[in-house]
């Protein structure tokens, strides 16, 4: 057990230095919600050092110049993130955004798959949609240009418990009739 909290503390000085205060509010959390100091610990370490949720992206050609962006997010065991349909209450929704682009532009088209239910949210008391299994997001594109092109985008979202903004950086190419969407670009 001295091993596990000596391999805790040294991973948090090397890698937290210059944010201590998001550390200890994070600590503070898991404290109050958890009895067992060794259960602390260990939830501690899943939620700062591992992902609770895995993002993936894919492309589809659709019809007459247009293409759809799909993303997957398979979650992991109590993570949770609001809806892109829940209510204008909450801050950190899941959102899907392109650069100011004349190559590519997004439609109105956006589908949730599964459709998260509505439950009322315990901190606002508001109707809130939180997704709470693996969902699948479908935005539809058009493409406004014959000519080869490289679109970047981002999908930001605040990840629950951890209380994270998550921002992921993506980017749309078309060459030599080719699309491909790629994570993580270099800008």
């Amino acid at each position: 057990m001295s091993n596990v909290v000596i391999l805790i503390w040294a991973f948090f000085s090397f890698a937290f230095t210059g944010n201590d205060y998001q550390l200890t509010e994070t600590v503070k959390a898991e404290t109050i919600n958890r009895n067992n100091t060794f259960n602390n610990l260990h939830r501690l370490e899943d939620i700062i050092v591992n992902n609770p949720y895995e993002l993936t992206l894919a492309v589809k050609k659709g019809k007459e110049n247009s293409l759809d962006l799909i993303v997957n997010i398979k979650l992991r065991e109590g993570a949770f993130f609001a809806s892109p349909f829940s209510n204008e209450h909450l801050k950190g929704y899941f959102n899907i955004s392109l650069g100011e682009e004349k190559n590519l532009s997004m439609t109105e088209l956006l589908t949730e798959n599964p459709v998260s239910e509505i439950v009322i949210d315990e901190f606002s008391n508001n109707p809130t949609r939180w997704v709470t299994q693996n969902t699948t997001y479908i935005q539809n594109l058009k493409i406004e240009t014959e000519n080869d092109f490289e679109v970047l985008g981002k999908i930001r979202f605040v990840i629950e418990p951890k209380c994270t903004l998550e921002e992921i950086p993506f980017g749309i190419s078309l060459e030599d009739g080719e699309i491909k969407v790629i994570q993580n670009p270099r800008c």
